[in-house]
């Protein structure tokens, strides 16, 4: 299981690199678990990221956390981890 992230605005990193990696992952992944990637088209690197967008942001890794998990948010054995 893995979600990546990228921005399309990110002056460090051209977003097609990210998407190449993906598709080789992707390509390499045995294991039947998702490989996902997050653009984001407002966005940059990290730091870049507005504070309007970095609720969004955590709404998405947390909805792939919980579904690959297959968890509920009032499971007591998430706070155990």
């Amino acid at each position: 299981m893995a979600l990546f992230m990228t921005g399309a605005h990110d002056p460090r990193v051209d977003p097609m690199r990210s998407r190449k990696m993906i598709a080789r992952l992707q390509t390499a992944n045995r294991s039947g678990h998702p490989i996902v990637l997050r653009t984001s088209s407002t966005t940059g690197h990290g730091i870049c990221t507005t504070l309007s967008d970095q609720p969004n942001q955590q709404a998405d890794r947390s909805a792939f956390l919980f579904s690959d998990h297959q968890a509920s948010i009032g499971d007591a054995n998430l706070c155990q981890r």
